[in-house]
């Protein structure tokens, strides 16, 4: 079976998808509460705060760049139809 890179881009899409999920899955199940309760003066509200909007900004860059690889990928692959 030949691999195309319409195919390789799907899988590389789907993998950054995946590593998006997992890191937003892993702030909010293990991250938070691990603040919490290792924080008791109540410093981890303001901890977090000041935590999440900063991954946030890796989060909607890691965003752009996967959705820009799909763009490239589908306008390589309707290239290739052409």
């Amino acid at each position: 079976m030949e691999i195309s890179p319409h195919m390789t881009m799907n899988s590389l899409n789907s993998f950054f998808a995946g590593i998006s999920t997992g890191i937003i899955i892993f702030q909010s199940v293990v991250i938070a509460p691990l603040v919490f309760s290792q924080l008791k003066d109540g410093s981890a509200g303001p901890f977090l705060r000041a935590l999440f909007p900063r991954s946030s900004v890796f989060k909607k860059l890691h965003l752009t760049s996967v959705l820009l690889m799909l763009v490239i990928a589908t306008t390589n692959f309707l290239v290739l139809l052409i």
